[in-house]
């Protein structure tokens, strides 16, 4: 039993009773062994991508090239419809009938015409259809070296042939339909035999149509048994003539109530190019209960026609679905046709779908939108492979977006399975490029079904789905689109995920627009209604995209979410900056980096991470820098969230001239243990003036926040939410650059407790020329069981070289158990050449810790900043609960701890040290 081989009664739970009956019905339909093919599941497996091969079927619309004003014709569709399986020829034997409807005399010449026919039996006509029913008992042998000629059949009159038999058809001859100045004859055949080979097709069929005339249908049809069908079949369109458009290629129809024997090979159905528009690409769809030899090797060319003066074709659609296990080698190609002249639209891509109930092997599809030169936007279609079970399966391709005035969006790459081991999704879903607007790109996403889980275990998602860029004055830049886990952009709810070592990598970015608004960017990671991810990597680019004149833009998504119950274990190395601006410009803002491991259902929301992120604002030369991106963590249920040794950027942009972006804001909701262990998080406001002028330094993230319900917080790394730097006359930033943290966050006073170690600083920012230096942030503990303070935090005011220091706000600290201090806590006014900033008001306890202890490595300072008039000192207020003063046996002070509350130099008064 294959691991991809769950019983169907097993499944139940999961996949909901459609899926149950479908797996039940489709039971035994594959082999037990293990060869399989394509390689173990000890790495990803790349398969050779196929070819076309030879072309066996051809249902091409003619071409009208070269003949003005005319149009290209449409492929004809193709379908194969088959209730057991499909299959190359494995030489089962080819019946013939014993007795044949056509007799020695007809075939004396080696020659049978439509008129030899109807002297044999009246055909009943009606709507242009002539109808043989031949006699019970009788089949119908066109034998090696005959030919079967109806171009005789008068048009108008007789336009299709069909020749009913209950016995075996077997055509070993040549048949030809091609009429003269007319379409050609359509062919059906039908065998009502039960069981066994009932029609065999080993010779040549042409039905294609005369010059600017369509071609003929051909069907064999055996609705209760076996079709072995050899022979190659062409249906093309006619060309165009001065007087004609060209016509369109016949449709091909196979139905088996048994086996479909094919030789392996392709399937031609392209529009006609045409001198005006061109034609569609037909389209090629194949059910079967089965894949024979468990092989499904096939190609299907579905090109739509180029136009030249008028629209060009559309792509054909390719659909085939194997209820069983089959070995896929697929190429697909449906590619919209461009227009190159006075054409108002482009071909749009068509749809290329593989469904394999058990599936190994690779689809590789094509279905691009076309490019064109004065219309609209030539949209992608998509491709799609899946199934219940994988096991090294690939799908490759692209679904890109047609250039033109409007870029087209691009389409969607994706592989559905619920079970799956051994995954490749590599695909391009570009949005194209345009003078007006460039297109949005679409979605590379692995998924699974709707009601059902998806099953994954080592897989590859990567690509490109970058929005397309805007060339002209004033347009836009296209979205980047999506490169994720577990999405599905058809289902009404992500499915739940649970996943083993999956890389996921991509770029996601905005297009650009020099002149206009430039496109935000996408959005890369994992998602489902809940998530069970282990050894996952997300690497990859969702940034905005870059404008000179109009606006940069704005960064796009890393997130990893959950709304209900979520496991990650995950390496995240990505960014989605907001875009540069390269002249006038603002900065892009920057995107979001989220991890939502939520719980609506008791279970834990764990999240086990090693974070690089860049979601900073974009930087700008002569307008403002962008706003910094927003970080966004959370768990719940009690689970335990761990990121370690990260590297997180959210700040504002830099600008040459301009002001600094303001950061926007962090949130970290924990409802069960964190640990935020090295590395650091930036949510600083970018810098100003940093070559010339007189921007303001940006503000940092208003707030930097951290929130627990009743569980431990530890805090070591370096946080800096620091307002930005100014040059010329501009300020430093700040005032709204706090880190809070609270630690009764569901306000039922079951409190968490808290270490804080590292490095801290939410200091006001630094003016190099003659603006104030900016006020700083605050520093607030609040509502914890406990504390532990063994940091180095900074909460001074920002500094001027020619203006005024920068003012504090009070850093609290709040409990209601022991409070711990260790660290350094430096709160100092700015300085500044003018006045010094005032020192903060420093509390430590507020009347509700029942201990504190500040330890003799303890630093607290809170002095005034120095300037021609020096800024006031602040005071410490050493404040737990119960009165005393320095009796208080509540508090305690280990000989060394270093107080300093002094007034600027010139003039700063000192402050005071309270205790109560």
């Amino acid at each position: 039993m294959h691991w991809n081989r769950i019983p169907a009664l097993a499944l139940f739970s999961r996949l909901g009773l459609p899926m149950l009956l479908l797996a039940l019905l489709l039971s035994g339909c594959g082999d037990d062994d293990d060869d399989d093919g394509g390689g173990g599941g000890s790495g990803i497996v790349v398969h050779a991508i196929p070819g076309f091969g030879a072309f066996y079927w051809r249902t091409d619309g003619g071409s009208a090239v070269g003949q003005t004003g005319r149009n290209g014709g449409d492929g004809g569709n193709t379908s194969f419809q088959v209730t057991g399986g499909v299959g190359p020829d494995d030489g089962r034997a080819r019946p013939t009938p014993t007795t044949n409807f056509l007799t020695a005399t007809e075939l004396g010449d080696n020659l049978v015409t439509y008129t030899e026919l109807t002297g044999l039996l009246s055909p009943t006509v009606a709507l242009g259809v002539a109808t043989f029913n031949l006699p019970a008992g009788t089949g119908f042998h066109l034998p090696a070296g005959s030919t079967l000629n109806l171009s005789d059949a008068p048009a108008g009159t007789v336009d299709t042939v069909v020749i009913v038999s209950n016995d075996i058809v077997r055509v070993s001859g040549t048949v030809l339909t091609t009429r003269t100045s007319a379409i050609a004859v359509g062919l059906e055949f039908d065998s009502n035999r039960i069981g066994g080979p009932c029609i065999v097709l080993e010779g040549g069929v042409t039905c294609s149509g005369d010059a600017g005339f369509s071609g003929g249908d051909f069907s064999l049809i055996a609705p209760y048994g076996t079709v072995i069908a050899m022979g190659g079949v062409n249906l093309s369109g006619g060309a165009a003539t001065a007087a004609l458009d060209a016509g369109s290629g016949g449709d091909l129809l196979f139905v088996a109530g048994q086996d479909l024997l094919i030789p392996y090979g392709s399937v031609s159905a392209t529009g006609g190019s045409g001198d005006n528009a061109g034609g569609q690409g037909g389209d090629f769809t194949l059910t079967a209960g089965a894949a024979l030899a468990q092989v499904h090797v096939w190609g299907a060319l579905l090109d739509g026609g180029h136009g030249t003066n008028g629209n060009g074709g559309g792509g054909g659609d390719y659909g085939s679905s194997i209820a069983g296990y089959a070995n896929v080698a697929v190429r697909y190609s449906g590619i919209g046709g461009n227009t190159s002249g006075t054409g108002t639209n482009a071909g749009v891509g068509g749809d290329g779908d593989v469904t394999v109930v058990d599936a190994t092997g690779i689809f590789y599809g094509v279905a691009d939108g076309g490019d064109v030169i004065t219309g609209g936007a030539p949209t992608a279609g998509g491709i799609t492979f899946g199934g219940l079970y994988g096991r090294d399966v690939e799908l490759r391709g692209s679904a890109n977006g047609g250039t033109g005035p409007d870029g087209g969006n691009g389409g969607f790459a994706a592989m559905h399975f619920s079970a799956v081991r051994g995954a490749l999704l590599a695909a391009g879903v570009h949005g194209g490029n345009g003078v007006n607007n460039g297109g949005d790109a679409g979605e590379i996403v692995l998924t699974g079904f709707q009601g059902s889980d998806l099953n994954v275990e080592l897989a590859r998602i990567e690509g490109g789905a970058r929005g397309g860029n805007a060339t002209g004055s004033a347009a836009n830049g296209g979205s980047g689109g999506e490169i994720l886990l577990g999405y599905n952009p058809v289902a009404a709810a992500p499915p739940p995920v649970n996943a083993t070592a999956v890389d996921i990598y991509g770029n996601a970015d905005g297009g650009d627009a020099p002149d206009g608004d430039a496109g935000q960017g996408g959005w890369i990671g994992c998602t489902g209604v809940s998530v069970s991810a282990s050894g996952l990597i997300v690497r990859g680019t969702a940034n905005g995209g870059a404008s000179n004149t109009g606006q940069a833009g704005q960064g796009g998504r890393i997130g990893l979410i959950a709304p209900q119950d979520a496991h990650f274990d995950a390496l995240i190395n990505a960014d989605a900056r907001g875009g540069e601006a390269t002249g006038t410009a603002q900065g892009g803002q920057g995107g979001t980096l989220e991890i939502q491991a939520s719980s609506l259902n008791g279970n834990y929301g764990s999240a086990r991470l090693r974070i690089t992120a860049d979601v900073s604002g974009g930087n700008a030369v002569n307008g403002d820098g962008g706003s910094g991106g927003t970080v966004l963590f959370s768990n719940a249920g009690g689970g335990v969230f761990v990121a370690e040794d990260s590297a997180i950027d959210a700040r504002g942009g830099d600008s040459q001239t301009g002001n600094g972006g303001g950061a926007n804001f962090m949130t970290a909701a924990f409802d069960g243990p964190a640990s935020l262990v090295g590395g650091y998080i930036n949510t600083s406001g970018g810098n100003g003036a940093t070559v010339s002028g007189n921007g303001n330094g940006g503000s940092g993230a208003d707030n930097m926040e951290f929130s627990q319900t009743d569980y431990p917080l530890i805090l070591n790394l370096a946080l800096y939410n620091n307002g930005g730097s100014a040059g010329g006359t501009g300020s430093g930033g700040g005032g709204d650059n706090d880190i809070r943290i609270y630690l009764d966050n569901d306000g039922d006073t079951n409190r968490g407790y808290i270490e804080l170690r590292g490095t801290l600083e939410c200091r006001g920012g630094d003016a190099r020329g003659s603006g104030a230096g900016g006020q700083a942030g605050e520093l607030d503990v609040n509502d914890a069981d406990s504390i532990l303070f063994d940091a180095s935090a900074n909460c001074s005011g920002g500094n001027s070289v020619s203006g005024a220091g920068g003012g504090t706000v009070s850093p609290q600290f709040s409990a209601f158990g022991n409070i711990v201090f260790r660290g350094v806590l430096v709160a100092n006014g700015g300085n500044g050449a003018t006045t010094g900033g005032s020192g903060a008001n420093v509390l430590l306890g507020e009347d509700n810790a029942t201990a504190l202890l500040i330890e003799r490595t303890a630093v607290i300072r809170a002095n005034g900043g120095t300037g021609a008039t020096g800024g006031n000192g602040g005071t410490i207020a050493l404040d737990p609960t119960g009165t005393g003063g320095t009796t208080n046996t509540n508090l305690r002070e280990e000989p060394g701890a270093i107080y300093e509350v002094l007034g600027g130099a010139t003039g700063g008064t000192d402050g005071a040290i309270t205790r109560d």
